[in-house]
């Protein structure tokens, strides 16, 4: 995938993880700031209907209807010392329902970079871990106007 230009850091990547959600695919998004965090909650609220509470408890959530089937599991570090403030993985549920068996859920890995980094090296790391054992991974990078490296050029 493309990476996708915004004029500002809005909550326009909603789309992206729960289309990859839906898809049974595992997702991985590194966020830098509350803000992102915030954001991406606001996401898995809206999509999911997961509690606000559980996130920031940093407890996994189950989710199961007829669309998805997955565990969603927060990782927050509070200190934020230049370490990511939080991870969120999405990995799919392993004990589906009878219908949602056939599905084939294993794609790889989405890898959601919520910005760029002043070092490509990085983000080529980021985009590796999106392919392991054999399964083709994706990653996108959502770029807006108003983020460090932009204000930099």
């Amino acid at each position: 995938m493309s990476d996708e230009l915004f004029p500002a850091l809005a909550a326009n990547y909603a789309k992206a993880i729960a289309a990859e959600i839906k898809k049974g695919r595992g997702f991985s998004a590194v966020v830098y700031s509350e803000l992102e965090f915030d954001l991406t909650v606001q996401a898995l609220e809206d999509q999911f209907g997961i509690s606000n509470e559980q996130i920031r408890q940093g407890e996994q959530a189950w989710v199961s209807n007829e669309s998805i089937a997955c565990k969603i599991l927060f990782n927050t570090n509070k200190k934020n010392n230049n370490q990511p403030f939080a991870e969120i993985r999405v990995v799919p549920h392993d004990n589906l329902d009878p219908e949602l068996e056939e599905r084939d859920f294993h794609y790889g890995l989405f890898i959601l970079g919520t910005e760029k980094h002043d070092s490509r090296r990085i983000d080529n790391q980021l985009r590796g871990r999106a392919g392991r054992q054999g399964d083709p991974g994706v990653s996108q990078f959502f770029v807006a106007l108003d983020d460090e490296i932009m204000r930099k050029m």
